[in-house]
C-alpha cells in the first residue's frame, strides 16, 4: 500500500511539472493528463499472467500493485478535475470545488460498501452458476446508475464494490471469470470510440506534450517504484522488475481518460490527443517488459506452452549464483 501511494504521487508530480514547465502545457491540462499517467492497466497485466500461468510473491504483489494504484488514480482523478473545471470556467473558487469533489470521492466509497455488502449477502442466496453473474451486473449498474443521480464517482464505487465482494463473497473466481468475458467486449468498444475520437490533425500541434508525458512518466514510474520498494527493503525481484511491469496502459486507461474529456469538453481534443498516442507508445512496450519480467524471475509455469524454459533457466541460475 506504502509503495503504490508513494509511486502515485510522485508520477503525478513529476509529470504535471513536466507537462507544465517542458511542454508548456496550462495547469487545467496538466493536471488531468498527470491524474490519468498514474494509472497502470490491469487490462495488461492480468491476460499476461494468465497466459504465462504465472505464480508467486512478485505476481502477487504485481496484482495487488495495478489494483491499489488503479483506486489512487481515480481519486487523483476527481481531484485534478475539480481543481481545473474552475480554472477553465473563470467560475467558482477552485478550494470551494476542491472540497465539494472530496465529498463526492467520500460519499462515493461509503455508498460502494454499502452496495457491495449487500450483494455480498445476495450471492449467499443465490446458487452458483448464470444467476450470480446476472445479479453482479444488475447490481453494477444500479450502483453506477445511482451515483450518476446524486453527482457521486461512479468508478470509485464500482471500484469498492468489486474489492468488497471479491474479499467478501464465497466461491468468487468462476464469477469474477465469468463478469471478465463479459467485460471483453466492452473493452473492444472503449478502443474503438476512443481510436474514433482522435484527430491525426492534432498530433503534430501536440507533440511535444505527448514526448514529455511518455519520458516523465517513465522515468517517474522507473525511479518511484524502485526507490520506494528499496526503501521498505522488499526483495530484489520487486526491486528491479516491479517498476517495468507498471508502464503499461491500456483499456482502463482510455476508459479514465474518455472520462476526463467529458467533464472537461473545453480541452478534451488536446487530454484525448495526448493519452490515446501515449497509450498507443505503452501498449506496444508494456506486453513485452511484463512477459521478460516474469519469465526472468521465474514464476512463470515450466509447462506452459507460451514460457521460455531455457530465459527462466537462467534467470534461476543467476538467482543460484
Amino acid at each position: 500500500m506504502k509503495v503504490a501511494t508513494i509511486d502515485t504521487l510522485w508520477t503525478y508530480f513529476l509529470v504535471s511539472l513536466g507537462l507544465y514547465y517542458l511542454a508548456g502545457q496550462p495547469v487545467y491540462v496538466a493536471l488531468p493528463l498527470a491524474a490519468l499517467a498514474t494509472s497502470p492497466a490491469p487490462t495488461v497485466v492480468v491476460p499476461v499472467v494468465k497466459e504465462l500461468g504465472a505464480k508467486g510473491k512478485f505476481t502477487d504483489s504485481l496484482l495487488m500493485f495495478s489494483a491499489l494504484e488503479d483506486i489512487t488514480c481515480v481519486i487523483l482523478i476527481s481531484l485534478s478535475i475539480a481543481i481545473s473545471r474552475p480554472l477553465i470556467t473563470g467560475g467558482e473558487n477552485s478550494m470551494h470545488a476542491l472540497l465539494i469533489s472530496l465529498g463526492e470521492i467520500t460519499g462515493s466509497v461509503f455508498l460502494g460498501a454499502a452496495f457491495s455488502f449487500v450483494t455480498v449477502y445476495l450471492l449467499r442466496m443465490v446458487n452458483p452458476g448464470q444467476p450470480r453473474l446476472l445479479l453482479v451486473l444488475a447490481m453494477i449498474l444500479v450502483g453506477s446508475g445511482l451515483t450518476t443521480l446524486i453527482n457521486f464517482s461512479a468508478l470509485i464505487t464500482i471500484l469498492i464494490m468489486g474489492f468488497v465482494v471479491l474479499n467478501f463473497a464465497e466461491n468468487t473466481e468462476n464469477l469474477f471469470a465469468r463478469v471478465e468475458e463479459v467485460a471483453s467486449p466492452l473493452l473492444l468498444l472503449f478502443f474503438t470510440v476512443a481510436g474514433a475520437t482522435l484527430q491525426p490533425g492534432l498530433i503534430p500541434v501536440a507533440g511535444l506534450a505527448v514526448v514529455a508525458y511518455i519520458v516523465v512518466r517513465i522515468f517517474s514510474k522507473m525511479s518511484g517504484v524502485y526507490a520506494s520498494t528499496r526503501w521498505f527493503n522488499m526483495d530484489q525481484g520487486t526491486c528491479h522488475y516491479l517498476s517495468r511491469c507498471l508502464l503499461s496502459q491500456a483499456g482502463t486507461t482510455i476508459g479514465l481518460t474518455m472520462l476526463v474529456a467529458q467533464q472537461l469538453p473545453e480541452v478534451s481534443d488536446q487530454i484525448l490527443t495526448v493519452m490515446l498516442s501515449a497509450v498507443i507508445f505503452f501498449e506496444i512496450i508494456a506486453l513485452p517488459l511484463t512477459r521478460s519480467a516474469l519469465l526472468q524471475l521465474g514464476e512463470a509455469d515450466d509447462t506452459h506452452p507460451n514460457s521460455m524454459p531455457g530465459e527462466k533457466k537462467t534467470a534461476v541460475e543467476e538467482r543460484g549464483s
